[in-house]
C-alpha cells in the first residue's frame, strides 16, 4: 500500500486489479484475500462497494476545482491588457473584462504567465532646484504685486470657512 501527505491510505491500482481479480472473477471470499494481501477486511469491502456503485477502479479525483474561472481565451485578454497598458491594475483588469473572480486568481494567471508584480513610485518633486526658487519667488513677487483689495475679493467661502483644497496624489487619496 502507497500513504498519501495525509493519513489515509490508498490502495495502488494494481492491488486493486488484484482484488476484482480474486474475489469476482476467481469467486475467493474477501476474509481470504485481505489475509492473503495482508489488507484489512473493511478495505476490501469498501473497494468492492465502491466498484459495484460506479463500475471504476481508478480512485477518484480529491479537491480542487473541476473547472477553471480563467480559460485560455480570458488568459490571452489579460495579456492584451498588460501588453497594451503595462501599468493597469488588476482590478482594472477584472472591471475590464468583467470577470467573477478574485484579484488572487488573476494573479496567479498573471504570474504564470511570467509576469511580475511591481510598485510604482512617485518621482519626487525638485524644490531645491534653483530655478524652482527662481519661479516660486517671481510667483511671490507677481502677488504681492496685486492690490490687497482684488487679492482677496475672489475669495470662495462654504459654511463661512475659507477653504484649502489639496489632493496628496502619492496614496492615491483626493
Amino acid at each position: 500500500m502507497s500513504s498519501n501527505d495525509n493519513s489515509k491510505k490508498s490502495m495502488s491500482l494494481d492491488i486493486k486489479k488484484i482484488i476484482m481479480n480474486l474475489v469476482i472473477e476467481e469467486g475467493k471470499p474477501e476474509s481470504g484475500v485481505s489475509r492473503t494481501l495482508r489488507i484489512t477486511g473493511t478495505t476490501v469491502r469498501s473497494f468492492l462497494k465502491k466498484y459495484e456503485t460506479s463500475d471504476r477502479i481508478e480512485a477518484d479525483q480529491r479537491g480542487g476545482r473541476r473547472h477553471a474561472k480563467i480559460t485560455l481565451e480570458i488568459e490571452h485578454q489579460i495579456r492584451q491588457l498588460v501588453a497594451y497598458n503595462c501599468t493597469t491594475t488588476i482590478q482594472g483588469i477584472i472591471n475590464t473584462l468583467d470577470l467573477d473572480v478574485c484579484h488572487t486568481t488573476v494573479w496567479r494567471s498573471l504570474k504564470k504567465n511570467n509576469y511580475s508584480w511591481k510598485m510604482t513610485r512617485p518621482i519626487p518633486e525638485k524644490r531645491n532646484d534653483p530655478e524652482i526658487k527662481a519661479e516660486r519667488r517671481e510667483y511671490v513677487l507677481w502677488y504681492q504685486s496685486i492690490l490687497p483689495h482684488l487679492r482677496y475679493s475672489h475669495i470662495v467661502y462654504v459654511d463661512e470657512s475659507p477653504i484649502y483644497i489639496y489632493s496628496n496624489l502619492t496614496s492615491g487619496q483626493g
